[in-house]
């Protein structure tokens, strides 16, 4: 699942990622969606067990993260929302739009079932690049991890300080030299 709002404007649009206060990205996505700007936060169904009963919640994939699509000229309006931190950067001070290919690798993620889903901060073990070579994320490189008996590729999406962990099997995946 995800939230999306279009922008109708036709000029040149890049998406950049903002870092938001913790539990607003979705208050933040509406916001901004009410402002035109088309605004994507990638989020998941999750199970939550409570004490007398069950219940599905939608949750972020990437928790205090929002991207939105916007041009050089008005990608800084987005910082005068009182939730929004600011930009996530690549290393000190360069802020980076993120390509297409991350935020096609983001939207195929959201589709995945969930219980294969687990994201973790950009601390795992390097291990050897693999690419997916069948399936829904036919194509796709990470790097590996080995966990009880499963695989799970690590997607490192360049630019941000978190990765995504996803379960696939053995099989479906090949070591790339």
């Amino acid at each position: 699942m995800e939230y999306v709002a279009h922008y109708g404007l036709t000029d040149v649009f890049d998406w950049y990622v903002y870092k938001v206060r913790h539990k607003s990205e979705k208050m933040v996505c509406k916001h901004l969606s009410n402002l035109g700007l088309e605004v994507f936060v990638p989020t998941i169904l999750t199970t939550r067990v409570y004490s007398k009963k069950i219940k599905k919640v939608e949750k972020p994939l990437l928790y205090n993260y929002v991207f939105v699509k916007s041009n050089k000229s008005t990608y800084l309006n987005v910082l005068t929302h009182e939730h929004v931190l600011g930009f996530v950067r690549v290393g000190k001070d360069k802020v980076r739009p993120i390509t297409p290919v991350e935020m096609d690798i983001l939207r195929r993620i959201v589709e995945l079932d969930p219980l294969l889903i687990e994201t973790e901060h950009k601390s795992l073990e390097v291990g050897n690049i693999v690419e997916v070579i069948r399936g829904q994320l036919y194509g796709l490189r990470g790097k590996l991890v080995q966990r009880q008996g499963k695989r799970k590729i690590l997607i490192e999406i360049e630019g941000l300080d978190q990765s995504i962990a996803i379960t696939v099997e053995e099989e479906d995946i090949s070591k790339v030299n």
